[in-house]
C-alpha cells in the first residue's frame, strides 16, 4: 500500500485536478469525513442538496486513518490551495490539529457573543469538549462511551448456574494469582449487570467458558485487541474504573494501572477472554462477527457499534435474536488481593467525533453554516435515527422517546438510556460513583497510546506477567517491575511536549 503521506497527496491533488477540469463555476469546497458506506452515502446526498440551496459544490473525500487528517490539512495549507473548509475530526486529534495551527477559533467568524448563542443548542458535555485552552475550535457532531453489551439468554444462564461452578471459579482465583484471595466473602452474582464488578465479569465469564456451547468450550468474554487506539481506549477505561484519571495514564507507575494490568492478565491466563482478541486482532467488525457466530456473549461497545450489532433500518444486523441484545453501564473495579479503593467506580471513557473548520478554509462563513446545517435539529435526529449516534444537541438528546416511538424501535432508546445513565456522574449502582473520564488532552498521546499498547501485547498477550512468563501466576509486583520501561518512554515523551487543558473557560457552554 502507498504511504500515508504520498497516498494523502495524490488524493488532494487528483481532487484539485478534477475539480478544476469541471465546467461548473460556482464556488467550491471539501469535506473530509471517515463514515460507514450507508452513512456517507446519506451523508453526502444531503450535503449535495444543502449545496444546491446555497449554490456550492461540495466535495466529500474521505480520509482513511484519523492521522491522515494532520497531513491532508498540512498539504493543502502549505500549497496554498485552500479546497478543505469543514473536517470532521476525532477526540484524539483534536489537540494535535490545533497544536500544528491547522484549525480556526470559531469565536474568529462570528464573534465571541454569536458563538456563545449557538453553544446554548448543545449538550454542555458534548460542547465543551470543542474547547481547548479558552477556546472554541470545534462544534460537536457524536459523542460516545462504551457500556457493557451482552446476550440477555447467556447471561441468565450464568447468573442461574453459577453455583454449580463456584469451586473452579474459587481455585481459578487462587491459583492463578500470587494475591489471590478467592471470591469476596458473602459473594452472590447479582442479575442486574448495572450493580457488576470485576469479581462478576470472571464468574460469569468462567461460567460460559466452562460450558461447551456448540460442543467449544471457549472464553466468551472479548474487547478490542487490534494493534489502535480502540484497544487503548479499552485499556484506559479500565484503569478509569479502577480509580484512575488522565494523570495516571500519564504517570503510568499508579496502582489503578497496575490494577488494570493485573486484571487483564488474570482474564488472559484464566481463558476468560476470547483468544481471537489477540489471535484475529478483533477491532470492532471482529467483536461483532464473534456475536454472530457465537463466540462472544459480552463485550463494551459504543453505542453504534449496537446498532451494527443488532442491525437498524438501513444497516443489516449480526444477531440471528436480535432481540436477545441487551446494554448496562460498566463495571466498576475489583481487586483480586481484598484491598478495595474506594476510588472504585463504574466509569467509562467519554470520546466522539466534532466538526473542525481549518484556517485554510476558502470561506469560513460558509463553513461554519455548514456545521451548523449537520448538526441541526432536524439533520441530527435522522441521522440518530438512521445510524444510531449519539445525540449532541439538546432537543435531539431530550426527544429520544419520539425518536424511537414505535414498538419494533424500544431497543433503540435503551441503547441510549444506558448511555445517558453513563454519563450522568453520580448515579448509584450500590454505593459506587458513575461517570466517564477523558483520555489526556497532551500532543504526545497518540504516540504514548503506540508504548500502552506494546505493553499490553507484551505483559497479557505474550504472558509476561510473572518471572516464569505464561507458566507463573499472574504477579502484581512484577507488572510493575515491566511496565517500569514503557514508563520512562511515556515520561520521555511527556518531557518534550507540553499538556494542554480541555477544560471549557469561564464562560463557556453553559451547564
Amino acid at each position: 500500500m502507498m504511504p500515508g503521506p504520498a497516498r494523502t497527496a495524490l488524493l488532494l491533488s487528483l481532487l484539485v485536478f478534477w475539480t478544476a477540469c469541471g465546467a461548473d463555476s460556482r464556488p467550491e469546497m471539501i469535506v473530509l469525513i471517515r463514515m460507514i458506506d450507508q452513512q456517507d452515502r446519506w451523508f453526502r446526498q444531503k450535503i449535495q442538496e444543502f449545496g444546491r440551496r446555497e449554490g456550492v459544490r461540495f466535495h466529500v473525500v474521505t480520509f482513511n486513518s484519523i492521522s491522515d487528517v494532520q497531513r491532508m490539512l498540512e498539504l493543502d495549507a502549505r500549497a496554498g490551495m485552500g479546497r478543505v473548509g469543514l473536517v470532521k475530526t476525532h477526540k484524539e486529534m483534536l489537540q494535535p490539529l490545533v497544536d500544528q495551527d491547522l484549525m480556526l477559533p470559531l469565536d474568529e467568524i462570528f464573534g465571541p457573543a454569536q458563538l456563545r448563542r449557538d453553544l446554548q443548542d448543545y449538550l454542555p458535555v458534548a460542547a465543551q469538549g470543542g474547547f481547548l485552552g479558552n477556546r472554541c475550535y470545534y462544534l460537536p457532531r457524536k459523542l460516545e462511551t462504551y457500556t457493557l453489551l451482552y446476550l440477555r439468554p447467556r447471561l441468565e444462564e450464568a447468573v442461574r448456574g453459577w453455583e454449580t461452578t463456584r469451586l473452579g471459579i474459587e481455585r481459578m482465583l487462587r491459583e492463578n494469582t500470587v494475591d489471590g484471595q478467592g471470591l469476596p466473602e458473602g459473594y452472590r452474582l447479582e442479575f442486574d449487570p448495572n450493580r457488576w464488578d470485576w469479581h462478576d465479569l470472571a464468574v460469569v465469564a468462567h461460567y460460559w467458558a466452562q460450558t461447551p456451547y456448540g460442543g467449544l468450550r471457549v472464553g466468551r468474554m472479548a474487547h478490542r485487541g487490534r494493534n489502535y487506539s480502540g484497544t487503548m481506549t479499552e485499556l484506559a477505561t479500565k484503569v478509569f474504573q479502577a480509580g484512575g484519571t488522565t494523570e495516571d495514564l500519564l504517570e503510568v507507575a499508579t496502582p489503578a494501572v497496575y490494577d488494570a494490568f493485573e486484571w487483564e492478565a488474570f482474564f488472559r491466563k484464566s481463558g476468560l477472554y476470547n483468544p481471537g482478541m489477540w489471535e484475529q486482532r478483533w477491532g470492532g467488525g471482529g467483536l461483532w462477527k464473534g456475536m454472530s457466530n457465537g463466540l462472544v456473549f459480552l463485550a463494551f461497545m459504543h453505542q453504534l457499534d449496537a446498532f451494527f450489532i443488532h442491525g437498524v433500518s438501513e444497516l443489516d444486523g449480526y444477531l440471528k435474536y436480535p432481540e436477545q441484545m441487551e446494554t448496562a453501564i460498566m463495571p466498576r473495579a475489583a481487586s483480586l488481593s481484598g484491598e478495595e479503593r474506594p476510588s472504585y467506580g463504574h466509569y467509562s471513557q467519554k470520546s466522539g467525533w466534532w466538526w473542525g473548520i481549518p484556517r485554510s478554509t476558502p470561506d469560513a462563513f460558509l463553513s461554519y453554516r455548514l456545521a451548523r446545517h449537520i448538526t441541526s435539529d432536524e439533520f441530527h435526529r435522522e441521522e440518530v435515527r438512521r445510524f444510531g449516534m449519539m445525540p449532541v444537541t439538546r432537543r435531539v438528546y431530550d426527544d429520544l422517546g419520539a425518536i424511537f416511538a414505535a414498538p419494533d424501535q424500544h431497543w433503540m432508546r435503551l441503547v441510549f438510556v444506558t448511555a445517558r445513565r453513563q454519563f450522568g456522574i453520580g448515579l448509584d449502582y450500590g454505593g459506587a460513583p458513575v461517570g466517564v473520564r477523558e483520555l489526556p488532552a497532551h500532543a504526545a498521546w497518540p504516540a504514548m497510546q503506540e508504548i500502552w499498547l506494546e505493553a499490553w501485547y507484551d505483559i497479557v498477550v505474550e504472558g509476561n506477567y510473572s518471572a516464569r512468563g505464561p507458566e507463573g501466576k499472574v504477579d502484581r509486583a512484577f507488572i510493575a517491575e515491566r511496565l517500569e520501561g514503557y514508563r520512562r518512554r511515556i515520561q520521555e515523551l511527556r518531557r518534550r511536549s507540553e499538556t494542554t487543558s480541555l477544560r471549557p473557560p469561564e464562560g463557556g457552554p453553559s451547564r
